[in-house]
């Protein structure tokens, strides 16, 4: 695992108030290692926020447990010494029948309350895979590669690759799921439900507010909502609207919609205002275009796994625009349409 990985676990852990003195002295001394690492703490923590699950609340009653053992115990203790004489005579001594009985169901209590101190007395903490200033890619236990965009969380279930693999999203993502027909892939984003048996499907809930976007790449996937159940199969964009919740189906797809995954891009005659809107998503940016009389002009160009700097360099060519860096800013200056030349 890189140092990453290992210091998310630590931030978990410390959120939960579940670190060790030596932990917690290297969460500490990690976050006055720079800036940068105190807003890495701090945009996690707003993942952890969104992405906390409520704990299970439901107490085991183990005196309750040790009532009923004991009251069977005096019940096999009554039933022992009131037994006939021709009937005794084939057992043990009742007086040793009842200690053997006292023993084995006392021993039977003590491991019950071992059993259930183990498993109910430290809950285990839901896994949370957070994405901040970077998407990032991980494999679940399950086998499923699941890819994080910028500023969102993954919790997975406490039970998760029992019963079911269910998980709780916050903003986008993009799934493979490892098949197995007996243990559904469950994915809670908002008051919805999205499932599949084995499948790619990317989820989208942050850049439209009102609406979760869900486009199946590969395979079949169920949508569920308060009113309604829909399935959206390869090729299709379900949308769920947050507001009546309805859920309609599209067979158009966003050529562009995984770009943050792949960093390939196809603009076709693409407004050059939706196309800089689309860059700075993928590359994490702000990319601001001042001249307004550039908003319509089209772009036709195919970016594939460029860098930021190449792709300026293209817009800057293209449209005889001047980049300037502010900050995390890019402002994009003068410049005219290349139909226009």
């Amino acid at each position: 695992m890189d140092k990453l990985y290992n210091i998310e676990g630590l931030l978990g852990k410390s959120l939960a108030k579940e670190t060790t003195v030596e932990e917690e002295s290297t969460v500490q001394n990690w976050l006055k290692e720079s800036p940068d690492n105190e807003q890495y703490f701090k945009e996690f923590q707003w993942l952890w926020v969104k992405t906390r699950q409520s704990k299970s609340t439901k107490r085991v009653d183990t005196e309750g447990a040790l009532y009923t053992l004991n009251a069977r115990i005096d019940a096999d203790t009554a039933l022992s010494v009131e037994r006939p004489s021709a009937i005794r005579g084939t057992l043990k001594s009742p007086t040793r029948f009842f200690n053997l009985s006292f023993i084995m169901k006392v021993a039977a209590v003590l491991f019950i309350g071992f059993v259930v101190y183990n498993q109910f007395s430290k809950p285990e903490l839901p896994t949370i895979i957070a994405a901040t200033v970077s998407p990032k890619t991980d494999t679940l236990t399950d086998g499923s590669i699941i890819t994080l965009n910028r500023k969102s969380g993954l919790t997975l279930s406490e039970k998760f690759n029992k019963k079911e693999r269910r998980m709780k999203l916050t903003g986008e993502a993009y799934f493979e799921v490892a098949h197995d027909a007996t243990r559904p892939f469950v994915v809670e984003v908002q008051d919805s439900e999205v499932m599949a048996v084995g499948t790619t499907f990317n989820i989208d809930n942050v850049a439209n507010t009102l609406l979760i976007s869900i486009l199946v790449t590969d395979g079949k996937v169920k949508i569920s909502s308060k009113t309604e159940t829909q399935y959206a199969l390869k090729g299709e964009t379900a949308l769920y609207d947050l507001q009546t919740g309805q859920i309609t189906i599209e067979k158009k797809t966003d050529n562009n919609k995984l770009a943050y995954k792949t960093r390939q891009l196809h603009f076709d005659e693409t407004p050059l205002s939706i196309a800089v809107s689309q860059l700075s998503k993928v590359y994490g940016v702000t990319i601001i275009l001042n001249n307004k009389q550039l908003e319509q002009c089209p772009l036709v160009v195919t970016f594939d796994n460029k860098s930021l700097e190449d792709v300026l360099m293209v817009l800057e060519t293209t449209f005889s625009i001047k980049v300037e860096k502010m900050g995390n800013e890019i402002i994009l200056n003068g410049g005219e349409c290349a139909a226009n030349r």
